[in-house]
C-alpha cells in the first residue's frame, strides 16, 4: 500500500510513501487512515503507524499487534492526542505524539465501532458497549432485547444525545453515554 498525501487548498501532492506490514506477506492489503491532529493513522494488517500529515518524515512512530484486523486492516480513530485502533479482539490506544502504548484490552466489534461525542460505542457479541477512549474501559452495555435479533454489524451513529443502532429486523434509538 501507498499512502498519497495531497494538499486540497494548494491543490498538489505533499508525498507518497510505502506502508509495510511486518509480515510481507499482507503488503499489498489496504490499509485504513485517520487524519487526527497534524498526524495520519494508518491501521494496516497487524500494525499501526503514524504519520505526519504535512511532510514527509517518514513514520514517525509504528507497533506491531499479534493479530491481524478484520480484513488485514484495522479500524483507526484520533481523539484528544490518542491513536486508537481495534484488530479482531483488541481494543488499543497509543499516544498520539510518542507511540507510546497506553493500553491494550480485549474487545470485539472492530469493523462495528464508531467514536461519537468522546465515547467509543460498539458491538461486542449480541450488546451496544460503551468505552472510555483515554482507558478502554467499558462504561456500559446495552443487552439485546429478549427474543430480538442480535445488533447487527453495522456502525452506531449518534446525533443529540442519541446512539442509533439497528439488529437484522428492528432499529434502535438508545440515549447516548452521560446524556
Amino acid at each position: 500500500m501507498t499512502l498519497y498525501v495531497y494538499n486540497l487548498t494548494k491543490q498538489q501532492k505533499v508525498y507518497t510513501i510505502p506502508v509495510a506490514c511486518e509480515d510481507s506477506l499482507h503488503d499489498g492489503d489496504y490499509g485504513r487512515i485517520c487524519y487526527h491532529e497534524g498526524k495520519i493513522i494508518v491501521g494496516k494488517g497487524n500494525g499501526v503507524l503514524c504519520f505526519d500529515a504535512f511532510e514527509d518524515k517518514g513514520a514517525q512512530w509504528k507497533y506491531f499487534l499479534g493479530k491481524d484486523g478484520n480484513d488485514f486492516a484495522m479500524q483507526v480513530f484520533g481523539y484528544d492526542n490518542l491513536a486508537l485502533g481495534f484488530t479482531v479482539d483488541r481494543l488499543f490506544a497509543f499516544d498520539i505524539n510518542t507511540g507510546v502504548k497506553l493500553y491494550d484490552v480485549p474487545a470485539a466489534g472492530s469493523n462495528t465501532a464508531n467514536l461519537i461525542g468522546g465515547i467509543i460505542y460498539q458491538r461486542e457479541h449480541s450488546d451496544l458497549q460503551m468505552r472510555d477512549p483515554r482507558t478502554g474501559k467499558e462504561l456500559k452495555r446495552v443487552a439485546t432485547p429478549p427474543s430480538a435479533q442480535a445488533f447487527s454489524s453495522s456502525r452506531p451513529n449518534g446525533k443529540d444525545g442519541k446512539i442509533f443502532i439497528h439488529s437484522y429486523t428492528d432499529a434502535y434509538c438508545i440515549k447516548a453515554w452521560g446524556k
